[in-house]
């Protein structure tokens, strides 16, 4: 009984330890995305059918760019633009672009921020029952949280243990939840927070062209239907 008790002790203070070690690295992660200010992230994105298999059934890629209020957001499927100009939004599979100008009653969407990528330190605790530093994996800090009985119920993150920054996620979702989905690989293959994007990068141009005082999708998107949708007109209301 002694020993059960001793090994019971000894547990709890690993993850005692653990849990305190990854709460201040979680606040030294979240200081760090906060003062990027522009970032160049690409993400692989690789989809399981079992914990235990090497072999993904789907593989996707995401990437997010942004430079000062200009973002673009890319995956396999979609496209969008957002510049001081307009927002530009493609849908590959039904080759649509929508072209919103932003006018006196289209307001511009909240640029993204590198703060809002990472969740809230507490809440992060709380979502995971156990919390385990699993040592140094290929030069990054490795921390397993585990909640057996929730929706996610094993995260593995992979930290950089210079710039605590996130180059490594493994999900694990409930089987019962997600019986042909279950393992969820996400790699950073690239992480780029000081980037050099060249003159236009971010320019409609790319996408729509002028012609005539109208909008026509540019060389490289011809096959695309574009709509335009134009900025809210409407009279005020006058007094009786």
């Amino acid at each position: 009984m002694i020993r059960i008790w001793l090994c019971l002790g000894l547990c709890l203070m690993g993850f005692l330890c653990s849990a305190q070690n990854f709460e201040a690295d979680l606040e030294k992660m979240q200081n760090a995305y906060v003062s990027i200010s522009d970032f160049h992230f690409k993400m692989k994105i690789r989809h399981f059918t079992s914990p235990q298999s090497n072999s993904p059934v789907a593989t996707e890629t995401m990437e997010a760019c942004k430079s000062g209020e200009q973002v673009i957001f890319r995956t396999d499927d979609y496209q969008i633009l957002v510049n001081n100009e307009c927002m530009i939004s493609l849908a590959k599979a039904n080759k649509v672009m929508v072209y919103a100008p932003f006018g006196e009653y289209n307001e511009e969407p909240e640029s993204l921020d590198t703060e809002q990528i990472m969740p809230e330190v507490d809440s992060l605790l709380q979502q995971f029952e156990s919390i385990i530093f699993k040592g140094i994996t290929s030069g990054l800090k490795h921390y397993r949280l585990t909640s057996p009985n929730a929706m996610i119920m094993q995260m593995d993150l992979f930290i950089d243990p210079t710039e605590f920054l996130i180059r490594k996620t493994v999900l694990l979702y409930h089987p019962r939840l997600f019986p042909d989905n279950q393992k969820v690989e996400i790699d950073y293959i690239l992480t780029d927070v000081n980037p050099d994007f060249p003159t236009g990068y971010f320019a409609e141009t790319q996408f729509v062209d002028r012609q005539d005082d109208e909008l026509v999708p540019s060389k490289g998107y011809q096959a695309y239907t574009l709509v335009v949708n134009t900025p809210f007109e409407f009279e005020p209301e006058t007094g009786q």
